[in-house]
């Protein structure tokens, strides 16, 4: 019998004509293909860091954008988990410059209308 590959990969037989001798199969192994997970890219809290810089204290909003880009980079080149961590510190970076602005305003604020105000209801002028 000698062996003959069919369409599909796989060996058929066919009888030869009265011959004993070692027959050869031809087969096709199936590929190994390895599908990569579609991950959406986490969310790298970028709007965030750019209203933290420009409402609340820049200097925490700038590294919060930059670690923003730096995992939008992350997430393009295919690595997850450094998006996702480089993610994490922008939001805690966007948090804090948020609470580092409300708690400068509020300060601010508590002295201006405190001392401020009662500094300008004492002096009185003669004229």
């Amino acid at each position: 019998m000698s062996v003959y590959p069919d369409k599909e990969g796989y060996g058929q037989q066919y009888p030869s004509a009265g011959y004993s001798h070692n027959t050869t199969v031809v087969t096709t192994q199936p590929n190994v293909t390895y599908v990569q997970a579609n991950n959406p890219p986490p969310n790298n809290h970028m709007a965030l860091a750019i209203v933290s810089c420009l409402c609340c204290f820049w200097p925490l909003g700038l590294v919060a954008i930059i670690f923003s880009s730096m995992s939008a980079d992350a997430a393009r080149s295919g690595d997850y988990d450094t998006a996702q961590t480089k993610a994490k510190v922008s939001l805690g970076l966007s948090i804090s410059a948020i609470i580092v602005g409300v708690l400068t305003v509020t300060i601010i604020l508590i002295v201006y209308f405190t001392v401020g105000f009662y500094t300008t209801t004492t002096v009185r002028y003669y004229g």
